[in-house]
């Protein structure tokens, strides 16, 4: 081979899973070669004339080679798995021009007189040498590249990002199975909670085996809170004919209301003897009740309610039990005042026995009469110094049916236009002898000031509004009463639907 001196520029294109590789031209007919590459003896010539290898000398080679593969290289230029060379003859003297991997002149271009430039691909070591990569090490590299780098190029990178995005979409779907797992779990357990908790309020109202002490603060007074523990009565006996159904059950519940009422109206006076003796006897009325009820056998379209309205006598007696001795206010208050709810049986008994309604719950007083008193001074207390102010006032009449004397009696109620729209809510007033007492003023309620009302004894309720809220035709409605009792103990009650509709004095009241 001849020296001679010579520039070109060349580049060495690959497959994207191998090493750029350098092209020589040599040739002084002028034509591109290409050949394969050897490390020791530089481009070995090719044994096809056209220049390329065939596929079948590739197969031959390599029995392992992808023969679709061979097909798409060669239609590309053959860029094979083998590293093969490219290029073009230029210059003189056969010099050539050594693309990619050397450049300048010398045999077998080993040498070179001019600038040289190496490009030794993805090689780690620069200074590796060439060597042939069989196509049955190509994925294995691929795996490794990608394994060492993270970083890939081309159709790889495409690949790497498609399998991301469904790895994130698979992790995402994952996710969404946990959380609707865990919303599943969570709804079970809650309505298994809400099963667990009703089972045990209908074991404690059908079985009556368990005493409720769910009121109680957990002190030393915890017993003070307690009822229950009864075994519900079943009807039994001599089956009573629809005709006489409706006389028994009259007789049988004949003075439970009144023995109702005497507990609550000693309960909201405060005084603890007189829902001791009241208590007494509304057990035994109670218990007579139940039993009586239970002693015969109801018509069958009201058995399953008969037999609601026998366990409500019952819960009623287990609390007037407990308050025939309790000396406690507060486990009193909360036994008298809040704790039977009634569950709408006998009120459907009633209904189907055509009978009278079941009467209302008594209220500690009841309204006489209600006055649009004019125009009116009071003190607003709740600024630094108190001021007199000008205000609307509403006297309120009420008489005590209460059997001990009390402090002070109070009303809440709203403030409503001539076509009904609430303009004010939860507007309070006490009796008190004081131009002090409440409304939406917000002068502060003073019953200490307040005379005191005796059982029996009648009282004044001022309410102050202030005269802007107050228009032509406007009226108010009740909504919960309020006692202060000689101790200084405050008992609240809400006025039922009937009640508010029972009161004409208020209800008939108009400002003119």
């Amino acid at each position: 081979m001849t020296a001679g001196n010579g520039a070109g520029r060349g580049n060495g294109g690959l497959d994207d899973d191998f090493d750029d590789v350098d092209t020589s031209s040599g040739a002084s007919s002028g034509k591109g070669a290409r050949g394969l590459f050897d490390a020791d003896n530089g481009w070995v010539p090719p044994n096809s004339d056209d220049g390329y290898r065939s596929i079948d000398e590739e197969l031959s080679d390599n029995p392992y080679a992808d023969t679709n593969q061979l097909k798409r290289d060669q239609a590309d230029g053959y860029r094979s798995q083998y590293r093969f060379g490219e290029g073009t003859a230029k210059g003189n003297d056969d010099s050539g021009d050594f693309r990619g991997s050397t450049k300048g002149s010398g045999e077998k271009g080993a040498e070179n007189n001019g600038a040289g430039r190496a490009r030794s691909g993805r090689h780690g070591n620069r200074n590796e040498a060439n060597r042939p990569i069989p196509p049955w090490e190509r994925s294995e590299r691929r795996r490794e590249n990608r394994r060492n780098s993270g970083q890939t190029n081309g159709k790889g990178g495409k690949a790497t990002a498609r399998a991301a995005a469904i790895a994130q979409q698979r992790t995402q779907a994952r996710r969404r199975r946990l959380l609707g797992l865990l919303l599943v779990v969570i709804i079970i357990a809650s309505a298994a909670g809400g099963f667990a908790w009703r089972s045990h309020a209908l074991h404690a109202k059908t079985n009556g085996s368990s005493l409720n002490c769910s009121s109680h603060t957990g002190g030393l007074d915890a017993g003070d809170y307690c009822y229950g523990g009864f075994t519900p009565l079943e009807p039994h006996g001599p089956k009573l004919a629809e005709s006489q159904a409706g006389p028994y059950f009259t007789k049988a519940v004949a003075g439970t209301s009144a023995t109702d009422d005497a507990v609550r109206m000693a309960a909201a006076a405060g005084d603890v003897s007189a829902v001791n003796a009241a208590a007494e006897k509304a057990y035994d009325t109670a218990d007579h009740a139940a039993k009586t009820l239970a002693a015969r056998t109801w018509p069958g379209n009201i058995t399953k309610a008969m037999r609601m309205v026998i366990v409500e006598y019952q819960g009623k007696a287990a609390i007037y039990a407990n308050l025939r001795t309790n000396r406690n206010p507060d486990a009193i208050d909360n036994l008298a005042l809040d704790v039977f709810k009634p569950s709408g049986a006998q009120t459907l008994v009633r209904s189907m026995l055509k009978l009278e309604a079941e009467p209302e719950p008594a209220v500690p007083f009841e309204i006489m009469a209600v006055r649009d008193a004019g125009s009116c001074e009071t003190y607003d207390v709740t600024t630094s110094r108190p001021t007199k102010v000008q205000r609307r006032c509403v006297d309120i009449t009420v008489k005590s049916r209460m059997p001990a004397k009390v402090s002070a009696v109070g009303l809440q109620m709203n403030l409503l236009d001539a076509d009904g729209t609430v303009r004010l809510t939860d507007i309070s007033a006490l009796s008190s002898a004081s131009s002090s007492s409440s409304s939406d003023s917000d002068a502060s309620p003073n019953p200490d000031e307040s005379p005191a009302i005796e059982p029996g004894g009648t009282a004044t309720v001022s309410v102050y509004l202030n005269p802007r809220n107050v228009w032509r035709g406007g009226r108010i409605a009740v909504s919960q009463w309020s006692v202060h009792d000689a101790n200084g103990k405050v008992h609240l009650g809400d006025f039922t639907a009937k009640q508010m509709t029972s009161f004409a004095a208020v209800n008939d009241f108009r400002f003119p």
